[in-house]
């Protein structure tokens, strides 16, 4: 790939300083009327082959299409569907409760006929002699572009939205069309090395998760293993931790998301009184936290020491367990499924007593067992660590590099 640097060192592009050869359309005059969809009700579920389905909004994020993000539609419903997906088309969601999601946009290269668009939104299809298509998918789903998307937005945190002439109206430097269709070929270059990366780690969680199903619950044993798995009331294993933060310990958050992380880490900053933290309770690292929501996800493990909320339950072990086989069972579904029955009828958002725990039987093999497969699932967790952040990076170089081409920063050799 041979790449000469432009004079303009500008990101934004504005229309006095474009690269030689470039010309600023507005994005209607190259564009062909946008489709848009229809509010239909939809079964939530993946739709199995050959039924008809609705895409959510989920579907689009910016230079991702993803068509399982989508809802089966079936009966009369089905007659009110329209606009089904192009190939050579771009997507956008034009409306959406995230300011993360509004304006996103993504290429689409292969027609769906039995998946439509819904309400929220909107099909381009660029006009072929004036514009490619796979260039105009990169240049909508940049950064600049988006930023001008959510100059024109309207409303709240609820829902934001953008008009049709608002997003048509946006001025595009576009080079000739030999020029995009290089620089298309380039980043479509770093697209499908991201999509073999996402091939290679979502076959990773699937094997992690087939092993945690049959190891965690016995129905696979390692060679190496002996003797039989006891199950064991959760109350012979753990005991409740009750000391309170009399030193003035860093407070702890549990979340789902990042399990158990200091307060002060969190973007989304949660008010505490730091002179009133004395009734909260010690997390020692190592120990196990029922959260609110432990129902829904497992038990959250801390590598942490601190405290955190009275509301919350600490646990630790009260005779030899390894702490990596039960930090993967707490996430489980064997275990949240076995803990749902124990608790049946708490209302969503009750916090779970330790008793509701204590009643739960837990797989109980050898400690010897237990290393063994706890060391196994934490090296398939190192192998996805390692794939994520081999795509994080390669996701920021390709991001790097759309700033500069899509800009004629960098300028192409043909």
């Amino acid at each position: 790939m041979k790449l000469q640097r432009a004079e303009n060192k500008t990101t934004s592009l504005p229309a006095s300083e474009t690269p030689q050869g470039w010309f600023f359309h507005r994005l209607e005059d190259i564009v062909h009327p946008i489709q848009s969809g229809t509010s239909v009700s939809g079964e939530d579920r993946c739709p199995s082959h050959g039924e008809l389905a609705v895409l959510k909004v989920s579907a689009v994020t910016s230079g991702k299409f993803n068509p399982n993000e989508s809802k089966a539609v079936i009966g009369v419903e089905s007659l009110r569907l329209k606009t089904h997906v192009l190939a050579g088309a771009i997507l956008v969601n034009r409306a959406n409760g995230s300011a993360d999601l509004i304006g996103s946009a993504v290429y689409v290269r292969d027609s769906l006929r039995n998946i439509f668009l819904s309400d929220k939104l909107w099909q381009i299809t660029p006009r072929q002699e004036r514009a490619c298509g796979r260039f105009i998918g990169f240049l909508l789903s940049s950064g600049w572009f988006r930023a001008k998307v959510l100059e024109r937005s309207s409303g709240g945190t609820g829902m934001m939205n953008i008009g049709s002439g608002s997003y048509l109206g946006i001025r595009i430097p576009c080079p000739p069309l030999p020029e995009q269709r290089k620089i298309a070929e380039i980043l479509g270059t770093w697209d499908e090395a991201l999509e073999k990366l996402d091939a290679l780690i979502q076959a990773k969680e699937r094997r992690k998760k087939a092993l945690m199903q049959q190891l965690l619950t016995g129905k696979r044993r390692l060679k190496e293993s002996n003797g039989k798995i006891q199950f064991l009331r959760a109350s012979e294993l753990f005991t409740n931790r009750s000391e309170r933060n009399v030193k003035r310990l860093p407070v702890l958050s549990v979340t789902q998301d990042q399990g158990v992380v200091l307060r002060s880490d969190l973007e989304r900053r949660i008010t505490h009184d730091e002179n009133n933290t004395d009734t909260y309770k010690i997390v020692k690292a190592g120990d196990f936290i029922i959260s609110l929501r432990s129902f829904q996800g497992g038990l959250e493990y801390s590598e942490l020491s601190g405290a955190v909320s009275p509301a919350y339950h600490v646990i630790h072990p009260i005779t030899e367990i390894d702490r990596s086989y039960y930090r993967h069972y707490f996430k489980s579904p064997d275990f949240v499924s076995r803990l749902a029955t124990a608790v049946i009828g708490i209302r969503d958002g009750k916090q779970i007593s330790f008793t509701d725990f204590g009643f739960v039987k837990l797989p109980n093999p050898s400690i010897e067992d237990q290393c063994r497969i706890g060391a196994l699932l934490d090296t398939c967790d190192e192998e996805l660590r390692l794939l994520r952040a081999e795509r994080d990076a390669l996701d920021q170089q390709k991001r790097g590099l759309m700033q500069r081409l899509l800009t004629g920063r960098v300028r192409v050799k043909l």
